[in-house]
Parts: structure tokens; C-alpha cells; sequence
């Protein structure tokens, strides 16, 4: 008991999050109508597995050392984690959007003291992950970065500039893909055909058209951004307030990153499959996003109290489980039983089945042995 008590401690010191993160996660898995039904029933992820698997991102560890930590074998753990990155990934994803709504109201307007216009209170960039060389030469293409010397992905992300709240995050890119051109797929307004949105002048409509959002120089005219100028040595008062407006409220979307890469999965080069990498981003960002004190009233409420009910009926629902699979393995044990006397009873009948009655002719035979003698 003092060993397991010892892992607990050390796995919650060494996830990357407090204690109590882990159980908002589990409490929106099980709380979830599309992943209770898989999450439960089926696949039987624990509480332990979401730990497993922060273990896992925060330290990136291999598959064996992990096994090692939590004392079980490498294949269970790797199967445990990719179910609990695609369950947390559908909730993550589901809040996101659910909240998106919340998170625009929420963000509200600022006003730019160098020219008195309304800003939407949100900055956006994208985040660079550097990721092993594939062995595809056209892959190799499409996610080499100039700018940061090697194959990378990127990540659009939107955040609050007062709370620092993460309200978008988009899938990832190639390196190869220039900043402004991520923005312009995502932020281009289509219709039901997937066709650009035109207004009366036969321009594209772009989404916070309206009130822009902060971002940097690499969105330069894009009407969706406010960007600061060029440093030159030719820049007037107002050209340094813009710009000192839009850095000092851009502070907290690089906080986030900052955050987001206290997992070495991020920091470090990325090894895994570019599948998961999308899904991964996802919920780290949520989980960073959970330890924001910020919370707005729309989020959810954590209630530890319904979460230990919740824990309850799991355990009363694995032990039927159980049950079941005992009574399954009881039933079987009869059948293996009844198998070894049927050997015998083949055995048996063979010398009562002798055809020595049956051959009766064999006596007419010996009557027709004289006739060769005469």
C-alpha cells in the first residue's frame, strides 16, 4: 500500500496540473451523454488513465517508463491512452464550441487611444510545434518552416485579452503555410455550398470584420486584424501608441503559449502521429484553460460532491460487470468437466461391439473344407 500511495503522490506532483483539474475531466467524461456510454460501459477507462496520460504529455516519457511508474505492461497503456485523448478530445472540442458564443460576449470592445476605435477585446496567432522529419518527401515540403529552421506545425488560437480565456483553436497546418493564409481559410465567411461570402461591392466578408482583433505583423492586411506599423525610425506619436496598444494587450495570448508549452510534448519535438497532434492541442489548451481563475457563468459548475455519487455508481456498475464474468467463467467450468469421461465411454463399447456373434458364417465355411479332397 505505501508504494501505491507513493505513486499517486509522485504521478499528481508530476502531470503538469493540480489534482483538482483531473477531476473536472472526469467529472465532464462522465457527465458526458456521448462519451458515458463508451467511457463506462465499454471501454472502462479510470481515473488513473487521465493521469497516465498528462504523466505521459508533461514529461514525455516513453510508453515503457510509463508502464514502469504505473506498473502496468507498455500495450495496455498505449491502447488506455489513445481512448482517453479521443474521449477527452470529443468533450474538449464540444466546450469549445459550446462556449464560443459566451466567449465573444464576454471578450468585449476595447477602444484604441491613438485613433478612439472599437477593438474586440481578443488577440490571436498561431503557435509553432516542431515535429520529427516524415520520411515523405511531399510531407516534408508542406510542414518545413523557413522562419523556424526545421518541419513544424502551427495552430491558430484566439484569446482573451482582459481574462486570458481560450475561446478558438483550430487544427493544425503545415510550416509551410504563411500565418495570414491560416487566418484566411478560417476566418472567410462560406455559405451552405462552402462558397466565399460577397457583399454589395463583391468582396469577401471575413469574420470579425466588424471589430477587429489584435495580431501581429504577419496579418497585415486582412480586415478581420489590427496590426501594429513598421518600426522605422519615421513613426509619429499615434503610430507608437497603436502600437504600444496592441502589444501591451497581446501579453496574455503569449502567456498562454507560455503555459501550453510547460508540456514537453509541445516544447520538445514532436514524435507521435500528426493525428493525434490536432486532439492533443485541443485538450492541453482546455486543461491550461481549466486552471484559469477567471471563469466565466456560462462554463460549467464542478461539484466534487456529485463526482464522489458518480464514482459510486461506477464501481457498483463494475462490480456487476464482474459478477457477470465470473457467472460466465462458472458456467464453463462444468462443460470441462463432463469432457473427460466421454474418452471412457468410446472406450467401453468396443469390446462389447465384438463381431464375433454377428460372424455366424464362419462355421458354414468349415463344412466346405472336404470338398477339395474329393
Amino acid at each position: 500500500m505505501k508504494k501505491k500511495n507513493n505513486i499517486k503522490k509522485l504521478i499528481t506532483h508530476n502531470i503538469g496540473c493540480e489534482a483538482e483539474t483531473v477531476d473536472k475531466l472526469y467529472y465532464l467524461l462522465l457527465e458526458n451523454e456521448e462519451t458515458k456510454r463508451d467511457y463506462i460501459d465499454t471501454r472502462l477507462v479510470r481515473h488513473e488513465d487521465i493521469i497516465s496520460l498528462l504523466l505521459y504529455y508533461y514529461q514525455y516519457l516513453s510508453i515503457e517508463e510509463v508502464s514502469k511508474t504505473i506498473g502496468k505492461s507498455s500495450r495496455t497503456i498505449q491502447g488506455r491512452l489513445q481512448n482517453t485523448l479521443d474521449s477527452l478530445f470529443i468533450i474538449c472540442d464540444q466546450q469549445f464550441k459550446q462556449n464560443y458564443d459566451s466567449f465573444l460576449e464576454n471578450a468585449g470592445l476595447l477602444i484604441n487611444p491613438a485613433d478612439q476605435m472599437e477593438v474586440a477585446g481578443i488577440a490571436a496567432d498561431t503557435v509553432a510545434i516542431g515535429c520529427n522529419s516524415p520520411q515523405d518527401y511531399a510531407a516534408q515540403n508542406h510542414m518545413n518552416s523557413k522562419k523556424h529552421g526545421g518541419t513544424v506545425m502551427k495552430c491558430h488560437v484566439e484569446n482573451d485579452v482582459d481574462t486570458g480565456r481560450v475561446g478558438f483553436v483550430s487544427p493544425c497546418f503545415g510550416g509551410s503555410i504563411h500565418d495570414k493564409v491560416i487566418a484566411e481559410t478560417l476566418y472567410i465567411q462560406r455559405d451552405e455550398n462552402k462558397k466565399p461570402m460577397v457583399d454589395s461591392n463583391n468582396k469577401t466578408i471575413f469574420k470579425h470584420q466588424d471589430h477587429p482583433i489584435l495580431g501581429d505583423k504577419a496579418y497585415i492586411g486582412m480586415p478581420s486584424f489590427i496590426t501594429p506599423f513598421k518600426r522605422t525610425s519615421n513613426l509619429t506619436n499615434q503610430q507608437l501608441d497603436h502600437n504600444a496598444f496592441i502589444k501591451q494587450n497581446r501579453i496574455k495570448i503569449e502567456n498562454f503559449f507560455c503555459k501550453l508549452k510547460r508540456f514537453k510534448i509541445l516544447s520538445t519535438s514532436y514524435r507521435g502521429s500528426l493525428e493525434n497532434l490536432d486532439k492533443i492541442i485541443v485538450v492541453l489548451s482546455f486543461i491550461v484553460d481549466l486552471e484559469n481563475p477567471n471563469r466565466y457563468e456560462t462554463d460549467f459548475q464542478f461539484n466534487p460532491d456529485t463526482l464522489q455519487t458518480i464514482k459510486f455508481d461506477r464501481k457498483v456498475l463494475l462490480q456487476k460487470k464482474i459478477k457477470k464474468t465470473t457467472s460466465t467463467t462458472t458456467r464453463t467450468t462444468p462443460i470441462s468437466t463432463t469432457t473427460p469421461p466421454i474418452p471412457t465411454t468410446t472406450t467401453t463399447p468396443i469390446p462389447t461391439t465384438t463381431p464375433i456373434p454377428t460372424t455366424t458364417t464362419i462355421p458354414t465355411t468349415t463344412t466346405l473344407i472336404p470338398i477339395p479332397t474329393s
